[in-house]
């Protein structure tokens, strides 16, 4: 019989989870097209249960709803696009490929967001501390002509959060204030038994940048995992997530290591303060993980275990005095937060076709492998420093002649 190994991560009990999702300055939206999008969150500042809501399609009508993690359909309900019509912007919804419009409500005497092939209006924003206010360029039919700065109602008379329209008096609320938030793909891909898809998982935690979950020693050793600094080609290091069962609805996922085909186990230990995970090459064994997106590419990890109670796995020194806890406040950052890193995919849209070159983003910085002789511009034409940090967008380098277009996140 297989014996189980500890696991040098604590997992501790949850007290509370506040959803969190990362707060940016105000940037204006790059603008794209339907042959190369980037797409964008619409959320608004708010205040109580108004706070953080984003533009959602709800049938032909734009709500505030809180950030889906749901389906793709649901994902692409609330993403959008945007390309410049002289000194405006049409908006793009990802879902319906339809165009963000005004529309009056006669029952309610409001105007609202809506969808169009045709719309009537186009959008501008203007600057609002950290935040903007949107603006339609034309009211529709039937509304006041002053009531075109966007507005997330509250749920009194039935507005049900719609995205509606209200005069410039009202542009210095939170209700009226807006950001544009690039989207991140923060889907975990399930591997099939033909296509598996393996990921480095390495902490978010400042002190562990870098450094990998990785399967270190033989089945005689009663410690197996470690924090590992990562290294290209580490079967040790990878990890790919399949499905617990094929139950529908069931979310939960093992992760499983190349290298040695063991799982990283949800029942744990307990022992000198701490609760350490164990492995087992046994999928029954173990219950099962969950995640939860924290944004800036950051997941908890947690699953419950057979004492009914659910714990989060954690990165931490062994040496503390006491454990850490999760508590009541955002665990991005923290060592309760996780980063899958895809092992054979780096940040080029378009690589360019020179066997020994690689270009990719690392920490905000672009990367050219093979050569140095190259150029780094913004979208503007602009040419930026090499080896220095960079703000999120999407940026032009150039090498022998040729030009490959990079995400920076």
């Amino acid at each position: 019989m297989k014996i189980e190994k500890k696991f040098l991560f604590v997992v501790l009990f949850l007290i509370l989870f506040i959803f969190y999702f990362p707060i940016v300055n105000a940037q204006v939206p790059i603008t794209s097209t339907a042959a190369d999008p980037i797409w964008y969150y619409i959320q608004v500042q708010g205040e109580n249960e108004r706070a953080d809501r984003v533009f959602t399609v709800v049938g032909t009508q734009v709500y505030g709803r809180a950030i889906s993690m749901a389906s793709p359909s649901e994902i692409d309900n609330q993403l959008w696009r945007f390309e410049q019509s002289g000194d405006s912007y049409i908006i793009f919804n990802r879902a319906t490929g339809k165009k963000l419009d005004v529309t009056y409500n006669s029952s309610k005497s409001i105007t609202v967001g809506a969808l169009s092939d045709h719309p009537v209006t186009r959008w501008q924003w203007s600057k609002s501390g950290d935040w903007y206010n949107i603006k339609a360029t034309v009211a529709p039919t039937g509304g006041d002509a002053s009531k075109i700065y966007a507005h997330q109602a509250n749920n009194w008379d039935n507005r049900n959060y719609a995205i509606m329209f209200e005069n410039s008096g009202y542009n210095g609320t939170p209700n009226s204030r807006f950001r544009f938030i690039l989207y991140e793909d923060f889907t975990i891909e399930i591997s099939l038994d033909d296509h598996p898809v393996w990921y480095f998982i390495t902490s978010a935690k400042p002190e562990y940048v870098d450094k990998g979950i990785t399967d270190v020693v033989d089945d005689n050793m009663s410690e197996s995992f470690a924090l590992s600094n990562i290294v290209a080609n580490n079967d040790r290091q990878l990890w790919k997530a399949v499905r617990k069962s094929n139950v529908s609805g069931d979310k939960r996922i093992h992760f499983i290591n190349k290298a040695t085909g063991n799982i990283i186990q949800t029942q744990s230990v307990y022992s000198e303060g701490y609760r350490f995970t164990q492995s087992t090459d046994q999928p029954e064994q173990s219950n099962g993980w969950l995640t939860r997106y924290l944004g800036g590419k950051q997941f908890e990890i947690y699953g419950t275990e057979n004492d009914g109670v659910t714990r989060y796995l954690n990165a931490s020194n062994r040496g503390q005095s006491q454990p850490d806890w999760l508590l009541d406040e955002n665990t991005k950052d923290t060592g309760f937060a996780w980063i899958l890193k895809k092992a054979d995919v780096f940040s080029a849209i378009h690589p360019l076709p020179t066997e020994h070159l690689r270009i990719y983003s690392r920490e905000k910085q672009i990367i050219v492998e093979g050569s140095n002789d190259y150029v780094i511009r913004n979208l503007q034409g602009i040419e930026m420093k090499r080896n220095t940090r960079l703000s999120t967008g999407i940026y032009l380098v150039t090498v022998n002649n040729q030009t490959s277009k990079i995400v920076v996140k």
